[in-house]
């Protein structure tokens, strides 16, 4: 289930769109699904654990198709 929410506090002033990603797998799925959906914030990805707090993912050369595997 993936919820939309919109989280200044994360990053202070600047409004984050993040994604809250409920998976077993912890940040790597979430870090996909990211991905998945081009989250983008000055050239990194960024999602949202299940604390609610904001990670920074490096960001990669290239989006991930819909087609690629995990």
């Amino acid at each position: 289930i993936l919820r939309m929410r919109n989280d200044a506090a994360a990053y202070g002033a600047r409004a984050v769109v993040g994604i809250t990603v409920t998976v077993a797998e912890g940040h790597s799925s979430s870090r996909t699904a990211a991905e998945y959906l081009g989250l983008r914030l000055h050239g990194r990805a960024v999602v949202f654990d299940q604390s609610g707090e904001g990670v920074r993912q490096p960001s990669e050369p290239r989006l991930l198709s819909p087609t690629a595997s995990r």
